[in-house]
């Protein structure tokens, strides 16, 4: 009885180191297999980024012709603030910018407030404000614009800003520098290293847009727009912008 207990024993003990090699074994077949895969996707890749940029003439200016009128009687007030508003409309027009270029951005109708050592804060009459907003495709029209809007009775200019309507065209050149420099880097490095490229595996473009209109802000009063003999034409530089696209290309080594 007891020969049969110490057999069954031997055979449980053989039976318990045979299951644990075996579970070792797996787990060192995986673990190897894991680390060459790692290891393996590691080395075979290179990544490199590029830049390109572009410079670009605006094509489109905005402007903001603003008109500020005050006193006593409300219907008054509102009555001269359309009128001009519709002169200054009409000779923005007659210079050949579209009506659909021309939007009202703000209009407010508020009581006005003064100040004195004697009162403090009181109330006085009315202020009417209506801002309009001028695209300009034509550059040599701009300081037309301005004076028109001034003899016509605008008493602010502000917020004038150059764009690029489609920017598309030229963020495409600027990719394509982007992407040639991202391969002269790598085969730079190829050649510095002595590893072979092998076909492109990866493509990112990265901060894709950094182009920012260019907007300049503050107003410029009536006596600064117009002189003693009247309106006069601004002389105004537009300048360039640079848009510039960044890209990342992974290639895989040989």
């Amino acid at each position: 009885m007891d020969q049969k207990k110490l057999d069954l024993s031997n055979r449980l003990y053989i039976l318990t180191i045979v299951l644990v090699v075996l579970i070792l074994a797996s787990v060192s077949t995986q673990v190897v297999s894991s680390w060459k895969s790692f290891s393996g996707d590691y080395v075979r890749e290179l990544s490199v980024e590029g830049t390109g940029k572009v410079s670009v003439s605006p094509d489109l200016a905005t402007v903001s012709v603003g008109l500020e009128t005050k006193g006593d009687v409300l219907s008054d007030l509102l009555t001269e603030n359309s009128t001009k508003t519709n002169a200054i409309i009409a000779g923005i027009v007659a210079l050949g910018v579209e009506e659909k270029d021309i939007m009202t951005q703000e209009y407010y109708v508020n009581p006005n407030y003064d100040y004195t050592p004697e009162r403090g804060s009181f109330e006085d009459g009315y202020i009417v404000q209506q801002n309009l907003v001028i695209k300009v495709r034509d550059f040599s029209l701009l300081g037309q614009v301005t004076a028109t809007a001034t003899a016509n009775g605008a008493n602010r200019i502000s917020g004038l800003g150059f764009t690029v309507e489609n920017p598309e065209v030229a963020k495409a050149e600027a990719r394509e520098k982007a992407i040639a420099n991202a391969k002269e880097k790598a085969e730079e490095i190829a050649e510095q290293s002595g590893i072979r490229l092998g076909k492109i595996v990866n493509f990112w473009e990265v901060n894709d847009d950094y182009y920012m209109p260019y907007k300049g802000y503050g107003g410029v009063s009536m006596d600064m727009a117009v002189s003693s003999e009247g309106s006069v034409e601004t002389p105004i530089m537009t300048g360039t912008q640079d848009i510039t696209v960044s890209v990342s290309l992974s290639y895989k080594i040989k």
